[in-house]
């Protein structure tokens, strides 16, 4: 038997996968489960609000928290051939000297992955030229 009964089955399940598996403060897993339940804070700045709303659209995870900035930006391919992996991870933050240049920033980090040009590419080579 669980020994938390009274709680929802996926938090319960949950619970269990960090009691065999490791710590939730240590072990670096994505659980889709989590997906819908734990949403973040909007950014203060509308500009840098906008650009982490692009990196979602294009599949960059965001994680609040850290020691000096707002949060974090992950690549979705986290690959380290994707120019040696340096870029795979960015940091946002909280209160920028010019945040429209670092909501610029954001975005062309975002454009810039080679994981994401090379699908942007292949989509563009199989797409329907228009005469």
């Amino acid at each position: 038997m669980m020994p938390y009964p009274f709680v929802a089955a996926p938090v319960r399940d949950l619970a269990y996968w960090f009691a065999v598996c490791g710590c939730q403060l240590t072990t670096n897993v994505h659980l889709p489960i989590l997906d819908g339940l734990m949403s973040r804070s909007k950014h203060a700045n509308k500009e840098i609000e906008g650009a982490l709303k692009y990196a979602e659209s294009q599949g960059w995870s965001i994680k609040q928290g850290g020691s000096h900035a707002w949060g974090k930006i992950y690549c979705p391919f986290n690959d380290h051939d994707c120019r040696c992996g340096e870029f795979c991870i960015s940091s946002v933050w909280s209160t920028p000297k010019n945040p429209a240049n670092h909501a610029a920033q954001i975005s062309r980090v975002v454009d810039n992955c080679a994981r994401q040009r090379e699908k942007r590419e292949a989509e563009k080579r199989t797409s329907p030229v228009e005469p």
